[in-house]
């Protein structure tokens, strides 16, 4: 499976997630140390529509505030963040979409790299609402091996670039998505 067509089970994985969190976890961690639950919401959806431009090969938007001097997140919150997930799916679930370059941050990035990036961000964020709401992140088994093969080959550089954390040891004899997580900085044993 490509990632193009694992880019609407990321997708679901999330909007789940996302279903699962109530209004009073909002301020809750998250395993992802910089991020409380609305923060990571707000990460979601500051990014959103420059993997969206990625995509669709438009120009993103410029000339905005950083994503720690705006709040994006509504009194809605759910369906902003499903609707805006769904655009991102329809948008990434073309092949042309992965084909070319885009812009991100200044920097024109192959397309292959943004979509990878969303992909990412989909599958562990839904991961890292789940540890604050109990519930389970049933990741298939497909999908956790795809998230490990794209974790090795980007974690180190990540790591450098401060987009993951350190490293946590996992046993190699362990899920492929615990593996990933691991290699991403997650610990699989998190909880609040």
């Amino acid at each position: 499976m490509e990632l193009s067509s694992a880019i609407p089970t990321a997708g679901d994985l999330f909007k789940q997630a996302v279903r699962g969190i109530d209004e009073d976890q909002l301020g809750a961690q998250t395993p992802c140390s910089e991020y409380d639950v609305r923060a990571l919401f707000n990460h979601v959806l500051y990014w959103a529509p420059v993997l969206e431009a990625g995509a669709t090969k438009a120009d993103p938007p410029t000339d905005r505030p950083g994503e720690r001097e705006t709040d994006l997140v509504g009194e809605d919150w759910r369906a902003q963040l499903t609707g805006t997930v769904d655009t991102l799916v329809a948008a990434w679930s073309a092949p042309q979409a992965w084909e070319g370059t885009g812009k991100f941050g200044g920097a024109e990035l192959p397309a292959s790299m943004l979509g990878t990036m969303l992909f990412t961000d989909l599958t562990v964020h839904s991961w890292d609402l789940t540890r604050v709401s109990g519930a389970d992140c049933a990741v298939p088994e497909e999908l956790g091996t795809q998230l490990l093969s794209v974790a090795e080959q980007l974690a180190p550089q990540g790591r450098k670039g401060g987009a993951f954390g350190e490293e946590v040891t996992v046993p190699q004899d362990a899920p492929p998505f615990e593996r990933a997580l691991g290699l991403l900085g997650r610990d699989p044993a998190w909880s609040r």
